[in-house]
């Protein structure tokens, strides 16, 4: 006669199996999450300090001979945040087979408002022939640009003039730019300062 086994003992020969099984994947598992984890702080990482790159590039080719005010910070607080832009007479259009023009840099309150529009840091391309001093804030709409950083909930400007750090400025190239960044909930409100070094002119 055959002996069978019971079904107690299937349960217990499945169990057993199934712990082995758990203990064996659990590092694999946790491994596999902290490589998606690592991966996504890389490419978030490396989207910002693209985005600061574009503000360096436009910043270092800032175009100085026969211009009043290249550079131009305007300070606009909203909705109790900052949410300054940066205006850049620049080479840097280039990128868009312009000779030169102004490159803004900014928060638009309609993507922060929850509008149809992603909430990010954008870029605007003014391609007509006008200075940063003659433009306004108004202009900067977020159809009109481009999203260069996503999720960034504000932004402020700072230039490095005679030893001091100023928020509003117009002028020619200081030494430094600093570029403060701030998070949405998203990113738990995370806050990031950048200090951009600028030649001498």
């Amino acid at each position: 006669m055959k002996r069978a086994f019971t079904l107690v003992e299937v349960i217990i020969v499945v169990g057993i199996a199934g712990l082995i099984m758990a203990v064996g994947l659990a590092p694999l598992v946790y491994s596999v999450r902290l490589m998606s984890e690592a991966r996504a702080a890389f490419t978030a990482e490396s989207r910002e300090r693209n985005a600061i790159n574009a503000i360096a590039q436009g910043a270092r080719e800032l175009v100085s001979g026969g211009v009043s005010g290249p550079l131009r910070l305007m300070r606009n607080d909203a909705l109790g945040k900052r949410q300054d832009y940066l205006l850049l007479w620049t080479l840097f259009p280039s990128y868009a087979r312009l000779p030169m023009g102004t490159v803004a840099f900014g928060v638009p309150q309609d993507s922060v408002l929850g509008g149809d529009y992603p909430k990010g840091l954008y870029r605007w391309l003014l391609s007509d022939d006008r200075r940063p001093g003659v433009i306004n804030v108004d202009e900067f709409k977020p159809e009109n640009g481009r999203l260069i950083l996503a999720g960034v909930e504000s932004v402020g400007f700072e230039a490095l003039s005679g030893g001091e750090w100023l928020d509003e400025y117009t002028g020619d190239m200081p030494q430094a730019l600093r570029v403060f960044l701030k998070y949405g909930k998203e990113r738990g409100e995370e806050e990031r300062n950048y200090d951009i070094w600028l030649p001498k002119s």
